[in-house]
């Protein structure tokens, strides 16, 4: 799962890099949805990281 949001993060970075030099309304949205996917690529990570505390608090 953390792979898939890796790749999301990277393929986005490279999406907002390649393309026009001139920068507009689409390319500001691009750049909001990245920080916003990474916000959360960055959120989930902490989740998992809590779920894997919990589950060895818990036991098999």
């Amino acid at each position: 799962m953390k792979k898939g949001i890796v790749t999301v993060v990277v393929v986005g970075s490279f999406a907002s890099i390649c393309g026009c030099k001139k920068e507009g309304p689409t390319q500001r949205a691009g750049r909001e949805v990245d920080k916003a996917v990474e916000k959360i690529a960055g959120e989930l990570g902490k989740a998992g990281d809590h779920m894997d505390e919990l589950l060895k608090k818990v036991g098999p």
